[in-house]
């Protein structure tokens, strides 16, 4: 029994994932050439202080929010719900 089933190399999705590769590597390159400055636009008026400030108060707003969420599930005694699981995974990406 003989299989000649052909498989496509080139599928739209391989063509977007490559073509999203491609993007990050360009910018990759040009974070490398031009530097961090270039590439966030951060200089000494917005320091990292305030970006790090942020992004921290953010995280934390965040992680909060799901510590709740998986309080009120576990307390409730809906830890089997199917919809149980897609409430987790924002907060829990912050971390």
């Amino acid at each position: 029994m003989s299989s000649d089933h052909k498989i496509k190399m080139w599928t739209p999705n391989t063509v977007g994932l490559v073509l999203f590769m491609l993007i990050g590597g360009a910018v990759a390159l040009y974070r490398m050439k031009n530097g961090l400055g270039a590439a966030t636009n951060l200089n000494d008026v917005f320091p990292w202080g305030l970006w790090l400030g942020f992004d921290v108060l953010g995280g934390v707003a965040m992680a909060g929010g799901g510590f709740i969420i998986a309080a009120a599930i576990y307390s409730t005694g809906r830890n089997t719900s199917p919809s149980a699981g897609p409430l987790s995974l924002p907060p829990f990406s912050a971390i």
